[in-house]
């Protein structure tokens, strides 16, 4: 499948860019990139390994390719959540409770990071937003 862009530099001309789909992955062309015939195009993407990642080259002149990219950090399960934990700033003085805001993996690594600010702190509560 072909689709056309403006040339962000001249927007009067457009470049075009090539994405096939096939049972092995998705292959990617700009225009004006070269590829021989049996060769790869400078741009596939493809799981490998139970992972997904892209593969380019970035050097036409170059066999083997310039960048493999594994993108299973890409995962949503990977996103961070946004965390408010409130917590006295010592232990000791239970009278200035602050609000901690984070963006961690679970409650205990939100906890954690507000320690690691107010390391005299106590923990009162945190909730997830």
């Amino acid at each position: 499948m072909k689709y056309s862009f403006r040339n962000a530099d001249d927007l009067n001309s457009m470049k075009s860019i090539n994405v096939e789909i096939d049972v092995d992955g998705i292959t990617v062309q700009h225009e004006d990139t070269g590829c021989q015939c049996g060769d790869f195009p400078p741009i596939f993407i493809e799981w490998y390994d139970g992972k997904p990642r892209i593969i380019i080259w970035a050097d036409i002149n170059e066999e083997e390719p310039t960048h493999i990219i594994d993108m299973s950090g890409a995962f949503e399960k990977h996103r961070l959540k946004s965390f408010v934990v409130s917590l006295y700033e010592d232990k000791n003085d239970k009278e200035t409770e602050l609000c901690f805001s984070c963006m961690a993996e679970d409650a205990d690594h939100a906890d954690e990071q507000a320690l690691d600010a107010y390391p005299d702190g106590e923990i009162i509560t945190r909730e997830e937003e």
